[in-house]
């Protein structure tokens, strides 16, 4: 199908290039028009992915993991009046051939600490009573 962008929407890009045998995974929501609530969406998303990666950041020492990031993220996207969507599709493992990995699953099924530049955070929320919703994932790394 080609979607076709009405005058006031909300779309997003998600790539992920491969270069030079390393994968990638970068997505970002955007709001066309004057939808004050679509641009707020927009906007919210990529700020509770900051929140829960400063977080991970600041919790490097006491081995936060992935189900306690998880739960962050879902108070964060409450507090600011969000439903946190799609249950297991909160975050990945990337490596340089990702899918011969042994480890599989989500971010919220990982027991352990998340290591910097292997893992995507990804946020999706969505508004508790309509159907639009936004999302943004990257690299959880150790830059600010």
């Amino acid at each position: 199908e080609n979607p076709v962008l009405r005058e006031n929407d909300i779309f997003f890009f998600d790539i992920g290039p491969i270069f030079d045998g390393h994968e990638g995974d970068v997505g970002r929501a955007y709001s066309v028009g004057n939808n004050s609530d679509y641009a707020r969406c927009c906007r919210d998303v990529e700020e509770i992915w900051n929140e829960v990666h400063m977080a991970w950041l600041a919790n490097s020492s006491s081995k936060k993991n992935g189900k306690d990031l998880d739960y962050f993220a879902q108070e964060c996207a409450t507090a600011r009046g969000w439903v946190l969507a799609l249950e297991k599709a909160n975050g990945h493992r990337i490596a340089d051939f990702p899918h011969i990995a042994k480890l599989r699953g989500s971010v919220e099924e990982f027991p352990h600490q998340l290591s910097a530049n292997r893992w995507i955070l990804e946020i999706q929320i969505k508004d508790p009573s309509s159907s639009y919703g936004a999302f943004y994932e990257d690299l959880l790394n150790e830059r600010i």
